[in-house]
């Protein structure tokens, strides 16, 4: 069962996050909230707290917001909502979507998650098969130590699965806790046994931060590569080019293109992860604020988790564990962000 939280709007819905067991969803108009409206100037700093309970259920929490927290037109400082269950924070309407997705026989891949020779020039091949299990990392306690995060094209950003935890501060994301001699890898499988989702969570701030973006490119285009729209196309060549060349002017150009466009689709997560894993968030000729260490992992976890859950619900399952098996490839160098298509010159 996948639960996950969506805003309505009279344009439609956008789906803004996983909710996890264990790690609790903070809503409200500041940035370091886990999801952020700054735009929406009624609501508060920190305005209410989402908090799954079991499969389908989770718990509101209204943070002594100054405007209120309602569900069915009545304030509320606590109120349980189940599938379908609507509630407002200042001019934002959320609705919170379950979908069962039961998975007792072994089903083909879907096409657009199958290799490039049977799905086209951008399928995605995950190496690695129901026979050989996924990709193997290479195992290397300091062997990228030397070698600066941004320039690494595989591996993990941490040598032990402690060091990740504590760096980004996921033991409240994460149900279980490394041992002390956890590699990422090895914690990642007992994740995935426990729970997939948050397998995915860890790498998402486990991979070095281009490979990660790399991870979330990949997934976003498998998600839409049906059918994808011409500013979806353009975005995610736009965030590969940062890949390749990851300067300054690149890694701003995609920010700059969707904002632009005006656009919220499943693409604007890697150009978010792309814009905040390195330099400043701030205007070029502004004094450099670099961003929060987390925010990358962030906005790749958001890329993942919201492209597995595009398309039929009882498929969500096995995109999660395809996408796994992706990021596993991608740490274990099977398919490095070099593989990135350069832009057609005109």
């Amino acid at each position: 069962m996948s639960v996950f939280l969506r805003v309505l709007s009279p344009a439609g819905t956008k789906d803004v996050a996983v909710l996890q067991q264990g790690a609790p969803l903070r809503i409200g108009r500041g940035e370091h909230n886990d999801v952020s409206f700054a735009e929406d100037h009624l609501m508060s700093f920190e305005h209410c707290l989402l908090q799954l309970q079991d499969a389908s259920t989770c718990e509101l929490t209204d943070l002594q917001s100054t405007n209120g927290t309602f569900v069915d037109g009545q304030p509320v400082e606590t109120a349980m909502l189940d599938h379908g269950g609507r509630f407002v924070c200042g001019e934002t309407e959320f609705c919170l979507e379950s979908s069962s997705s039961p998975v007792t026989t072994e089903q083909p891949a879907p096409a657009n998650l199958r290799s490039r020779k049977d799905s086209g020039p951008r399928g995605i091949a995950i190496p690695g098969s129901a026979a050989n299990g996924p990709p193997t990392v290479k195992a290397s306690e300091d062997a990228a130590a030397d070698v600066p995060e941004l320039e690494r094209q595989e591996g993990f950003c941490e040598a032990l699965a402690l060091k990740v935890v504590a760096r980004f501060k996921l033991h409240q994301k994460l149900r279980l806790t490394p041992e002390d001699h956890d590699t990422p890898e090895k914690f990642i499988d007992r994740l995935k046994t426990a729970s997939v989702p948050e397998a995915i969570c860890f790498l998402s701030y486990a991979l070095p931060k281009r490979c990660a973006v790399w991870w979330a490119v990949e997934c976003v285009r498998a998600s839409v590569s049906a059918d994808p729209s011409e500013p979806d196309a353009e975005l995610l060549l736009l965030t590969e080019q940062w890949l390749r060349e990851p300067t300054d002017d690149n890694r701003r150009c995609p920010l700059e293109y969707m904002t632009v466009k005006d656009m919220d689709s499943l693409a604007t997560w890697p150009a978010q992860a792309a814009f905040y894993a390195d330099g400043s968030t701030t205007p070029v000729h502004a004094p450099a604020v670099p961003a929060k260490d987390d925010l990358a992992g962030t906005m790749v976890l958001a890329a993942v988790s919201l492209s597995a859950i595009e398309g039929e619900p009882e498929g969500i399952p096995q995109r999660q564990e395809q996408f796994l098996d992706l990021g596993l490839a991608i740490a274990s160098g099977e398919h490095p962000w070099t593989d990135a298509p350069e832009i057609p010159q005109n």
